[in-house]
C-alpha cells in the first residue's frame, strides 16, 4: 500500500496556470496495459510553487493506494504548454514514496 509520495526538485519552480508541469505516480499491472493514478501534484495556480530541496507531498487517490502483487509503480512528468524547467542541466529530480507491506 502507498502511504505517501513526494516529489523533490533541485530549483524552485513557480506555479502558473498555463506553463507548469504534473507529477504523477501511476501503479501498472503486469502486463503494462492496466493502470490508476495513485497520487499526482501540479504547478499551476491551485497546486502551488515548488521549492527547492523541499519535498512537496503529492495529491492521493486512496481508491487506488493499493497495490497488488506484480503491479509496478512509476513516476511521471508531464508539461502543459510548453512546460517548466524543473531540473537544471547537472542535477535531477526525486520522487519519494513511502510503503506500508502487508505480512
Amino acid at each position: 500500500k502507498v502511504i505517501s509520495s513526494k516529489l523533490i526538485v533541485p530549483i524552485a519552480v513557480t506555479a502558473n496556470g498555463s506553463t507548469n508541469m504534473t507529477a504523477t505516480l501511476t501503479k501498472v499491472d503486469a502486463a503494462g496495459i492496466n493502470g490508476a493514478t495513485v497520487a499526482a501534484a501540479t504547478t499551476d495556480v491551485a497546486g502551488g510553487s515548488l521549492v527547492a530541496h523541499v519535498p512537496k507531498l503529492l495529491t492521493a487517490t486512496a481508491a487506488n493506494a493499493i497495490l497488488p502483487s506484480g503491479w509496478t509503480l512509476h513516476a511521471a512528468v508531464s508539461k502543459a504548454s510548453t512546460g517548466v524547467a524543473f531540473t537544471a542541466a547537472t542535477s535531477q529530480a526525486y520522487m519519494e514514496v513511502t510503503l506500508e507491506v502487508a505480512v
